[in-house]
């Protein structure tokens, strides 16, 4: 990293920035909101509701009649709609974690968004809020048989977050 006359700072492209709070430009804050989910650890919840979802596809192979095959659009859909669910709930997870996990990580993770103070508390928990509830919003488009499972066990898992 090095200085240049007027005070600006370079170096690499996922160095922290020491901007604080709202001062930051919305480039800037995304990035920050991006840090702050921990992308890395989105793939799994992901890739594991996929897999699952084959799976259990796999498992009912015997009852898949040809009218369900006829809905195999809906069914990817459907399918997507539950990775994305995961991987939005997680990340709305991990953004809780970190405001609930401040005083450790003021010692053991000082670089992250939170203890840094690149993010502030309350827009911490904003954006924790709209990720459960842009999760919630893709579990209710997700309707199998007039049923909404899916729906009511993301409330549930948000709410015991």
């Amino acid at each position: 990293m090095t200085d240049h006359e007027g005070g600006g700072r370079t170096g690499a492209a996922l160095e922290p920035v020491p901007v604080r709070g709202y001062d930051a430009p919305m480039a800037l804050r995304w990035r920050i909101w991006i840090e702050l989910t921990r992308p890395f650890t989105l793939a799994p919840p992901l890739l594991g509701m996929v897999s699952g979802s084959l799976t259990a596809l796999g498992a009912a192979r015997d009852r898949l009649t040809t009218s369900s095959l006829d809905s195999a659009p809906r069914l990817v859909g459907h399918i997507a709609l539950g990775a994305c669910l995961a991987a939005l709930m997680n990340a709305g997870s991990n953004a809780l974690n970190q405001w609930t996990d401040l005083a450790n990580d003021l010692v053991n993770k000082p670089h992250r968004p939170l203890p840094s103070q690149r993010i502030g508390g309350r827009e911490t928990l904003i954006l924790a809020a709209l990720l459960y509830v842009a999760a919630i919003a893709a579990a209710a488009l997700i309707v199998v048989d007039g049923r909404r499972e899916t729906l009511l066990l993301a409330i549930g898992g948000a709410l015991a977050t």
